[in-house]
């Protein structure tokens, strides 16, 4: 009896044993089910990459004209290129200014609408899709419909100054019009940062609120020191997203002032530059190659400070 319950017992091992080393999935059907994906990433990532490397040793101008190979030529005279009176010195700054501005704005604006309508009242949902509404409106949408609002000849804000005997070029106006861009731009944005930061507070525990206030925590103490350390990693985020959208971003731009009046970001000037059929593809290229390394760069620059900080903190 006992040599057949042991025998048994080795056949239930044996069995589990097999079961736990015996793959689930077989690994040619895995990789046909990467495939699609790897394919994408090939085709919308890598190859467009290597294409433009190539394109950036060229003097290249267009499909259908005649092309010379002219090495490194392009990587050192793109900065002194100018494009509609635009260097790209001058357009590097803008990016700066604009990024710096709207990140700092809108990342306290975000976390403080969704400290208000993460709260219990009445209406609520209603106040979470109206802020978030202009997210999903479109860049289109956004940019034309800013853009009768800002009309210097008959738009609401030129009515209003008209009545106060003043006037202005807004959109049109050196200066003013980036000024006017960074505020279109938070409000076009602001509501996908407040969202993530809504997800990040519903994640911190009631009890720890209610523990802090019974140890007689106010309402400015609760949030410096129990709110805001808990959201330490939606914060990372936030600004992780923020700063790496607003370095890249020309699209609002291009539909507000196409770039006049001193709003022309980096990315908008390289942008111009590719879909000119006169100008150089090539330098356009190198341009694309230097700010991805310069966004780069930023983003590594900014996850060390955060870890450091996070160390720190531990510490």
């Amino acid at each position: 009896m006992r040599t057949i319950k042991q025998e048994s017992g080795g056949m239930r091992t044996m069995r589990k044993s097999r079961l736990k080393t015996t793959p689930l999935v077989n690994p040619y059907v895995a990789i046909a089910a990467t495939l699609p994906a790897l394919l994408s990433i090939f085709v919308l990532a890598m190859l467009p990459a290597v294409i433009n490397l190539a394109i950036s040793f060229t003097d290249y101008h267009g499909v259908g004209q005649p092309f010379e190979f002219v090495g490194f030529e392009n990587f050192v005279r793109v900065f002194q290129v100018q494009n509609a009176a635009v260097g790209v010195w001058d357009s590097l700054l803008n990016t700066l200014v604009f990024s710096v501005c709207v990140v700092l704005i809108q990342q306290p604006l975000s976390l403080g609408m969704a400290l208000i309508v993460n709260r219990k009242f009445k209406g609520r949902s209603f106040f979470r899709a109206l802020y978030f509404m202009p997210t999903i409106l479109g860049v289109s949408v956004v940019g034309f419909t800013w853009q009768l609002m800002f009309d210097p000849v008959s738009g609401p804000i030129a009515t209003l100054l008209s009545r106060f005997g003043t006037s202005s070029a807004l959109l049109g106006e050196e200066g003013l019009s980036m000024a006017l861009v960074i505020i279109v731009a938070i409000w076009a944005n602001f509501g996908y940062a407040m969202v993530i930061y809504i997800a990040g507070l519903s994640n911190i525990s009631e009890d720890v609120r209610e523990a802090a206030q019974l140890d007689g925590a106010g309402s400015f103490k609760l949030f410096w020191y129990v709110t805001l350390p808990l959201l330490k990693s939606t914060l990372a985020i936030n600004f992780w997203i923020s700063i790496s959208g607003t370095l890249s971003m020309y699209d609002i731009i291009y539909v507000l002032t196409n770039g006049a009046a001193g709003t022309t970001t980096l990315a908008l000037y390289i942008f111009k530059l590719a879909t000119n059929s006169s100008s150089n593809q090539g330098q356009a290229a190198v341009l694309y190659i230097y700010f991805s390394v310069f966004v780069t760069a930023v983003m590594l620059i900014f996850n060390f400070l955060f870890r450091r900080k996070e160390k720190e903190v531990k510490a």
